[in-house]
């Protein structure tokens, strides 16, 4: 299962960790997943709030934990989306990053 919309990713663990009977606060399954979700709420505030350095280490990070999770789809995008903020922040034009 894939929950595209970040709003639905949390509700769509949940789902699978009741029908498990486990807790996310305790399954060191689902940690992981939690934890990206964490880092991406984080990294959007960072884009929003133009602190660019702290959203490309938490696109970098990321995009490991995807990779360590065996989701390379997620985890190459997270990677290009962190190329394209260290480009644009060398090139000192940060209007550029949406």
């Amino acid at each position: 299962m894939v929950a595209i919309d970040p709003s639905n990713r949390e509700k769509m663990i949940n789902i699978i960790a009741d029908i498990l009977e486990i807790s996310g606060d305790v399954s060191p399954l689902l940690r992981p997943l939690f934890e990206r979700d964490t880092m991406l709420e984080k990294a959007e505030s960072a884009l929003a709030n133009s602190r660019f350095e702290e959203a490309l280490e938490y696109c970098e990070k990321i995009a490991d934990l995807c990779f360590e999770l065996g989701d390379d789809s997620l985890g190459n995008e997270f990677l290009k989306e962190a190329e394209k903020i260290r480009v644009i922040l060398q090139e000192g034009d940060t209007s550029a990053i949406e």
